[in-house]
């Protein structure tokens, strides 16, 4: 299964993420900013309050997020 979860940088979140990924999952990380979290498959990195539409574009295309089967918010 493919896991989006945002603030993975976080307590809860960094938690999350290393329990879903020793669970066998593909998990991705949304944030502002790049952490050393080794339980992520991709890590991307966006200032949501500043993001063009040209950006989001670009992020749907390389990334794997358009298929993702559950977000963590």
């Amino acid at each position: 299964m493919k896991i989006l979860i945002t603030g993975h940088t976080g307590f809860i979140g960094s938690h999350l993420s290393k329990y879903f990924y020793q669970k066998g999952n593909y998990v991705i990380g949304l944030s502002k900013s790049k952490s050393h979290n080794k339980f992520l498959e991709e890590e991307i990195c966006i200032d949501l309050e500043n993001v063009s539409d040209e950006q989001i574009n670009k992020f749907k295309i390389k990334s794997k997020v358009s298929k993702i089967d559950v977000l963590i918010n």
